[in-house]
């Protein structure tokens, strides 16, 4: 679950608790203080721990991600939110929260299916890093990910970007990737996940590759990465 929030609002109590009660594996925060990148993770948090983090955020534009492991360790490397691009290696910092299931067979088996996606994402923004401002790009993103997985990136510039706005839900002035793990339903919808193969879920296969811009056509990859090419966070 990502919940993003401006300034100064409030999570209800009720909605942190219910959101630890189904997504317990880890928490993590993103925000921007003092024209700096900030973000904190814990896994297996207690409830004193998401009172903690949600209280940090407050004040800030920010996020709030709690973690449900369906690939990976639980450790903080897969916990979110992950660090696409890094400071002292590509100049600026660049932090991505990940809602869903990604159809990614992951290169070690410790590491999850966002973890394996984000060294996609770097082998691109490493070059071309201002493709997160672009909206053709986002939108390709969420047309490799599908309609059923979110992304939200953060940049240092106090600048949020969302992959696949019209799947998130706005409740009570917050954005939410789900409603379901605060105990919630909208309009009677379902908003449940969409698995892959191994939980029952059979996705429709479609060429993807046929209509990616350049920056994504890449002969090391059919879809999405195979194996991690590049530094471990």
């Amino acid at each position: 679950l990502i919940i993003r929030k401006g300034a100064g609002m409030k999570i209800p109590e009720d909605w942190l608790f219910n959101a630890n009660n189904t997504n317990d594996d880890a928490i993590g925060i993103m925000y921007v203080k003092d024209d700096t990148l900030r973000w904190r993770k814990k896994v297996s948090p207690k409830w004193t721990d998401v009172c903690e983090f949600a209280d940090e955020i407050e004040p800030y534009n920010s996020a709030i991600h709690f973690r449900m492991r369906t690939s990976g360790e639980n450790d903080l490397t897969c916990a979110h939110p992950l660090r696409i691009l890094k400071r002292n290696k590509h100049g600026r910092n660049l932090l991505m929260m990940h809602n869903g299931i990604l159809a990614v067979k992951p290169s070690d088996i410790s590491k999850s299916d966002t973890w394996e996606f984000c060294q996609f994402l770097r082998s691109i923004l490493s070059k071309e890093p201002d493709l997160i401002g672009d909206d053709s790009f986002l939108e390709t993103v969420g047309s490799i990910i599908g309609h059923a997985n979110k992304m939200l990136f953060l940049t240092e510039d106090m600048k949020f970007h969302v992959v696949n706005p019209s799947a998130w839900i706005e409740k009570d002035g917050l954005l939410l990737s789900n409603i379901y793990s605060i105990g919630s339903t909208l309009y009677g919808q379902d908003w449940g996940y969409s698995f892959p193969d191994k939980y029952g879920y059979q996705s429709k296969e479609v060429d993807r590759l046929s209509y990616l811009p350049h920056y994504l056509k890449d002969d090391r990859y059919d879809y999405v990465p195979r194996k991690s090419i590049l530094e471990e966070e």
